[in-house]
């Protein structure tokens, strides 16, 4: 299968498009996700390679976006990729959140600038809230309390490693 009959495969089970209406959204889909460059190559599996690991990962994104929902939450959407493919994977997801939709991720050790591209963060350490708030002023958050990561240090890695720290 590839990405473009998967996404008409969700849409014909899962909407009640016009035959012309549903390949417009296909095709819309394919360019916002950027898969429209490998729509007819096959996905593959074990024994076929097909398209990338991001673009994988983008397909099975899609698949969800097919009906236009408001909220979508994903579960660690950029495990296994490289930093490159992870940003374009984020950026992609934050376009979409600028459409209108909300975006819920678990994330694990994004780099710097993927970790910047989210508006919200909602920091957990063993259940507990230890900040909720613009991602954009953590670090001031984290001043005001006295602690201050290291000049170089990427915010994230410093954040887990913070939550990591026994009490």
């Amino acid at each position: 299968m590839t990405p473009k009959e998967c996404f008409t495969f969700a849409a014909l089970l899962r909407t009640n498009l016009s035959q012309e209406m549903l390949e417009i959204k296909v095709d819309d889909l394919l360019h916002r996700l950027g898969l429209w460059h490998c729509r007819n190559t096959k996905i593959g599996g074990v024994l076929f390679k097909g398209v990338s690991g991001g673009e994988k990962k983008r397909v099975s994104i899609g698949y969800e976006l097919i009906t236009e929902p408001q909220i979508i939450l994903l579960d660690e959407p950029t495990s296994g990729l490289d930093s490159i493919t992870a940003l374009k994977t984020v950026k992609i997801l934050k376009r979409e959140a600028m459409r209108g939709k909300t975006i819920v991720c678990t994330i694990h050790s994004p780099s710097a600038e993927a970790f910047m591209q989210f508006s919200r963060l909602l920091l957990l350490h063993d259940g507990h809230q230890l900040y909720q708030g613009p991602t954009s002023e953590i670090t001031s958050y984290l001043s005001h309390l006295n602690v201050v990561p290291s000049r170089f240090m990427n915010i994230s890695d410093f954040l887990i490693k913070m939550s990591l720290a026994p009490a």
